[in-house]
């Protein structure tokens, strides 16, 4: 069974299109800006600035062989080569890493690539360029110490004013190990963080071999930086700790440090202590936020941090949705708005999900838009999300939209004719593309593709106060969904009555829902397609009313058999 669902026409197009995941450009299709012939190989990480650019880095293969590319758009437009590996001054570049950044003003790009020194002809030398301007390469001087010599470059970033920042390695020898270990920023290559120093509230001084990780994320202008820090403890364990600004981050009175316990007034459990630590993110303003896990019982150790306190907890129940395992990804823009990919406990076990602002936007087996229309598609489901670290969340544009990226595995079949018909009765109306069906898993016309993919929220109507007077967000999910019901979901802005029902188009009452006083906020039921005697009711277009104190909201609902 499979449920669609369309705003109606009191509802502007855009909010319509902002529920609906796009694909970029996936793996095999020609690569716009790269040589003649050359398609997509392969999607790794994105990354945003804070103006309109968006980026991937893209591996292509055609005629001119296997090339990196960083790939999208300065101003927003269609995408295109932003930088590809070629030879700048002595030095033949390749294979560039994952992680890189963008600037807003000027636009540049900091990217990692493998290079070859033509002169000396050492190959394999690791480092940071930003553009065409080569800051920190292998065997180049360190231009802090006299006698050292950059080891390596890593996670390069951006700053939107143009400054690039990375983690690098130096050693007194050129072409030799690392001996130290920092946290650099510009072209200047500032050291903020090395080993032997100290960091404001810390005993003991960081670790040379591992000084900082690569969880580490400056705010837009770089007035403010987060990462997560090794020191020298005499242990190997328990010797990490969260460092903001060359201060230990404090939460509820306490160092946020590996085996330090998490005080019950931000949400700490009973004996519970801090342990690993993920994803990080901070502003100008100063807001801050991260992910990891604590020594707590493995059903509820996985947590989300922000400004001191733990917001979302493994097992909490979010947007009607339990949180299961481990944060894949979270990311937060300059206006606060906070991503993350979490794993919700489903009836076959559990899915992967893209939340913004707490509410839940994607999750595996959604139909997703292949071909750029903004309108779902019924041969592609989003089959999982990948990549490190690819979720990333644009600022807000003057009218609050927000743009989320990131990469995901799509699972698309062959699109086949059915007469020329819809896919159902008033499939197109439902927002389904006409005349496509899936095909079966494992068929020969069903394939999988990694797609670099864009999803467009409004965070003004994502923001958990609903506008007063009216019933908001009412909706299906997931866009796919089997015999055992899709979820409905409704906002109401004060406590009140509700009635929520399904009816068919000649306005008889089908199947009543929920009913009865309600409190205000979110709210979830589930409809199998079911009638109220338990009949399965007859394919075609039905209608979902959600009646309130606060007003009346409707949505066509197609069901298929």
């Amino acid at each position: 069974m499979r449920i669609a669902m369309l705003l109606l026409g009191f509802l502007i197009a855009s909010s319509a299109q902002a529920q609906v995941a796009s694909i970029i450009i996936k793996e095999l299709d020609p690569l716009p800006g790269a040589p003649e012939g050359q398609t997509v190989a392969g999607i790794s990480n994105t990354a945003v600035n804070h103006g309109p650019s968006y980026a991937a880095t893209i591996n292509s293969a055609g005629d001119a062989g296997t090339l990196s590319h960083v790939w999208g758009n300065a101003t927003g437009g269609p995408g295109t080569v932003l930088r590809t590996e070629e030879t700048i001054g002595i030095y033949r570049q390749d294979n560039f890493e994952s992680f890189f950044g963008i600037s807003t003003v000027p636009f540049e790009v900091a990217y990692s690539p493998s290079c070859t020194d033509t002169v000396s002809g050492t190959s394999g030398l690791d480092g940071v360029w930003f553009g065409d301007l080569a800051v920190a390469v292998e065997e180049q001087p360190y231009p802090h110490l006299v006698g050292w010599y950059w080891s390596f470059g890593s996670r390069p970033a951006a700053t939107a004013d143009g400054h690039p920042t990375w983690v690098g390695g130096i050693t007194d020898t050129p072409g030799g190990s690392t001996q130290n270990r920092g946290l650099f920023f510009g072209i200047a290559a500032t050291p903020l963080l090395m080993g032997d120093a100290y960091v404001g509230g810390l005993p003991d001084p960081l670790s040379r071999s591992s000084t900082v990780s690569f969880d580490y994320r400056f705010s837009a202008l770089g007035t403010h930086y987060l990462a997560e820090v090794q020191t020298e403890t005499g242990s190997s364990t328990n010797d990490n700790h969260m460092v903001s600004d060359n201060h230990v981050v404090m939460a509820g009175g306490a160092p946020v440090s590996e085996a330090g316990a998490i005080p019950v007034e931000i949400g700490g459990l009973a004996g519970e202590a801090w342990d690993n630590f993920d994803f990080v993110g901070i502003t100008e303003s100063g807001e801050w936020m991260f992910t990891g896990d604590t020594n707590a019982a493995t059903d509820v150790d996985e947590i989300i941090v922000r400004n001191g306190s733990i917001i979302h907890r493994e097992g909490d129940v979010l947007d009607g949705e339990t949180l299961s395992g481990a944060i894949e990804g979270a990311y937060m823009n300059e206006n606060g708005d906070l991503a993350f990919i979490w794993d919700i406990v489903t009836e076959g076990g559990t899915s992967e999900t893209l939340f913004f602002n707490g509410r839940l936007l994607l999750t595996e087996g959604d139909y997703v838009d292949v071909d750029g229309d903004f309108v779902a598609d019924s041969n592609a489901v989003l089959d999982a999300f990948t990549g490190i670290s690819s979720l990333t969340l644009s600022d807000r544009d003057a009218e609050g939209w927000v743009r989320i990226y990131f990469t995901a595995d799509v699972d698309i079949s062959v699109a086949t004719p059915r007469l020329g018909q819809p896919l159902v009765a008033g499939g197109e109306e439902a927002g389904m593309e006409a005349g496509t069906e899936l095909q079966p898993a494992g068929d020969p016309l069903r394939t999988v593709s990694e797609g670099y993919m864009v999803m467009r929220v409004n965070a003004g109507t994502s923001a958990v106060e609903p506008v007063a007077g009216a019933v908001h967000h009412l909706g299906i999910h997931p866009s796919v969904v089997t015999d055992a019901g899709a979820r409905i979901r409704f906002d109401l802005p004060r406590t009140g009555s509700i009635e929520v029902g399904i009816y068919d188009l000649s306005g008889r009452l089908v199947r009543n829902l929920a009913s009865g006083t309600r409190a205000a906020g979110g709210h979830t039921v589930r409809w199998d397609g079911r009638s109220a005697s338990g009949e399965v009711l007859p394919a075609g277009v039905y209608l979902l009313r959600c009646c309130s104190d606060a007003g009346t909201d409707s949505r066509r609902v197609t069901l298929v058999h």
